[in-house]
C-alpha cells in the first residue's frame, strides 16, 4: 500500500511540474545571439532549469530562435537537431520581439546610468536578471524612465524599449 500511494505521490508530482512548466511558458518567438559563454557553448537543457539534463550546445555568436519564454528566464527552441531549453541570461536580441511593458506608466524622469564600473547597464527585454538583452546602456547615459516594476525601471535606447536595472540608476 506504502508503495503504491509513494507511486502515486511521484506521478502527481510529475505530471504537475511538467504542467506548471508548460502553463507559464508564453509564446514569444524571437531571433537571439548566444554571447559569453566561452568554449563550452550555450548549453540546451531538457527543462527550463540549469540541473537538468543537457542535450546540447550552441557555441558563442551563433543565432538561435527562441520559440517560447518560460517565467524563470529560460527559452525553448527546436534547431538545428537541438530541441530544449536555455537560459536567456546568455542571449542578446537580434529581431524584433515583444517586450515586457509596465503594468502602468509615470510621468517621465530622467535617470543617469552609474555604477557598472564602465561596464554599462544590460537593457532587457523584461524586468528581471535572466531576460534576454538588447545591449548595455553606457555609463554615464541618461535616460527617459517611463514605468517601474519593483527594481527595475521601463525606458528606451537607441531605439529599443527595455528595462533596467534600478540599482544602478541616479535620478537626475
Amino acid at each position: 500500500m506504502k508503495k503504491k500511494l509513494a507511486l502515486l505521490v511521484a506521478l502527481v508530482l510529475t505530471v504537475s511540474t511538467l504542467f506548471a512548466i508548460q502553463a507559464f511558458a508564453v509564446e514569444v518567438p524571437y531571433m537571439v545571439t548566444v554571447f559569453g559563454c566561452g568554449d563550452e557553448g550555450l548549453s540546451v537543457r531538457s527543462q527550463p532549469d540549469p540541473n537538468s539534463e543537457k542535450v546540447g550546445a550552441f557555441p558563442d555568436d551563433n543565432h538561435i530562435y527562441i520559440r517560447k519564454i518560460a517565467d524563470n528566464g529560460w527559452g525553448y527552441l527546436e534547431q538545428s537537431g537541438a530541441e530544449g531549453w536555455v537560459c536567456l541570461q546568455w542571449t542578446k536580441v537580434q529581431d524584433t520581439c515583444t517586450v515586457d511593458k509596465p503594468a502602468s506608466y509615470i510621468p517621465s524622469t530622467n535617470y543617469k546610468v552609474v555604477g557598472t564600473e564602465g561596464e554599462g547597464l544590460e537593457l532587457r527585454v523584461a524586468p528581471r536578471v535572466v531576460a534576454s538583452t538588447w545591449g548595455p546602456v553606457p555609463e554615464g547615459t541618461v535616460v527617459s524612465v517611463q514605468g517601474i516594476s519593483g527594481e527595475w525601471a521601463f525606458t528606451s535606447y537607441n531605439g529599443h524599449e527595455g528595462w533596467l536595472n534600478m540599482a544602478h540608476l541616479q535620478e537626475q
